[in-house]
């Protein structure tokens, strides 16, 4: 069972986060996690896709970003708040996810785009698998050329594997100009107009719009956007993702937008990509990838 390896890390998570005015030590961290500091660093690289003293870093900034704009608190002083001896370290720390130091940051009168906790989904997990998320993450334009299919809102269990398998099998050996050979990438679009039916455009990445596809093949893109990334790992090979994980899946990212306390909202549902790459196979673990359009909470000082 997935959860006898990764649900060390909820613990860890909030330990973190009650501890963000502390300083914060891997060695701790393993001892709650009641395992090595290296195994729990290795599990949490791959689950969060970054390490612990990266996000712990973070996680404090965000935090002291709030109380460089909403108090008249010394920079020294919010320094020593989150467990920095020494006001240049936190300076150091701070210009490295901001750009700029703490103080220009005050003077200014800045948007600064937050970083919220991280979050293990628990709800609704498989047998061999465990959900993650949301990431909120900037996604670059993605061109795609796939084949897109008109699929029933609610669908047969095996239908979209089967077209994502055929597609895999058929189609993409075609194309031409592929970025990545291992990648697959599934977007529906949904039509506005409470249809009862979904586009479901199976495709791969490329570098540019072709001047010919082959027939049946279509291009589109994904547009440049901040997202919600949600994704999902699974004990087992990425051909045996099935329709629970993607229930599973649907059913953790229906309850993140359906929550009005979020930073983040989804835009709309009318737009989505999954994502699967054949090279994030170990020969345990597969990974499954989410992605979807948000608005983002800013926060602001007036000048």
């Amino acid at each position: 069972m997935m959860e006898n390896t990764y649900d060390m890390l909820l613990p860890v998570l909030a330990e973190i986060e009650s501890k963000l005015k502390r300083k914060i030590t891997v060695d701790s961290l393993a001892k709650t996690a009641s395992t090595s500091t290296t195994h729990l660093q290795r599990l949490f690289k791959k689950a969060f896709g970054r390490t612990i003293a990266c996000y712990v870093s973070a996680r404090k900034m965000t935090l002291a970003v709030e109380d460089l704009l909403t108090t008249n608190l010394k920079i020294i002083d919010i320094a020593h708040e989150y467990g920095f001896e020494h006001e240049q370290s936190f300076i150091r720390a701070f210009k490295r996810m901001f750009g700029i130091t703490p103080g220009e940051f005050r003077s200014r009168g800045m948007a600064a785009v937050v970083i919220p906790p991280l979050q293990q989904t628990y709800k609704n997990q498989p047998s061999d698998g465990l959900f993650f998320g949301p990431n909120i993450i900037v996604c670059p334009e993605i061109k795609l050329v796939g084949r897109r299919h008109i699929l029933p809102k609610i669908k047969p269990p095996d239908l979209v594997p089967k077209v994502a398998k055929d597609f895999w099998l058929n189609d993409q050996v075609h194309i031409d100009d592929k970025l990545y050979d291992a990648e697959y990438l599934g977007l529906t679009r949904v039509p506005p107009d409470n249809s009862d039916y979904t586009y479901y455009m199976p495709s791969v990445r490329v570098n540019k719009q072709p001047k010919k596809l082959a027939d049946g093949l279509v291009y589109d893109t994904f547009p440049a956007s901040l997202c919600a990334y949600f994704y999902y790992i699974g004990k087992h090979h990425y051909n045996d993702i099935n329709q629970e994980v993607a229930s599973g899946m649907y059913d953790a990212i229906s309850a993140y937008a359906t929550n009005d306390e979020n930073a983040y909202k989804l835009k709309s549902d009318a737009l989505y990509m999954e994502r699967i790459c054949a090279n994030n196979y170990d020969g345990t673990y597969c990974k499954l990838e989410w992605i979807a359009p948000v608005a983002r909470k800013e926060i602001i000082i007036a000048n």
